[in-house]
């Protein structure tokens, strides 16, 4: 029952968020906000079925953000009470 809830959940979270986005884009570009969402959706299924997984490692490094955060000094030395 609980992985059913989710499912259903997570597929209308996908659907609000491309309504979203193609009423976005309407907002930039006039025209039907159906056919952005139809071709957000299009465009987000080739993607996840064409990109490997190595090259979308590429975009997004969890480990990086750390390595950078870390090596920076800090911004005052100054000791607060």
């Amino acid at each position: 029952l609980a992985v059913a809830l989710l499912l259903i959940a997570n597929t209308i979270n996908i659907a609000v968020d491309l309504a979203a986005m193609g009423a976005a884009t309407r907002l930039v570009i006039t025209g039907p906000p159906e056919l952005y969402v139809i071709a957000y959706g299009m465009a987000s299924l080739l993607l996840q079925g064409f990109v490997p997984y190595e090259r979308s490692r590429l975009f997004s490094d969890p480990g990086q953000t750390f390595e950078v955060a870390s090596s920076q000094r800090p911004l005052s030395t100054h000791n607060s009470p």
